[in-house]
């Protein structure tokens, strides 16, 4: 294994998606599947919008201050 950080095998699978003013970026580990990992990542965008759309429609059922 190569200590040169552009080495494929050297690293893990990375996935980073992007939507408007929304970013998500999903690290794994060394032994993840990238599909895994992009499923996280789309998961985890898919979240955030639900919330956005929550807050705009004024659905949002946390606390407020």
């Amino acid at each position: 294994m190569s200590d040169d950080p552009d080495d494929a095998s050297n690293s893990s699978a990375r996935v980073t998606l992007e939507l408007y003013d929304l970013s998500v970026e999903v690290d794994g580990a060394p032994d993840d599947d990238l599909d895994d990992v992009e499923a996280t990542a789309t998961e985890l965008m898919d979240y955030l919008v639900e919330q956005h759309y929550a807050l705009e429609q004024g659905t949002d059922d946390r606390d407020r201050f």
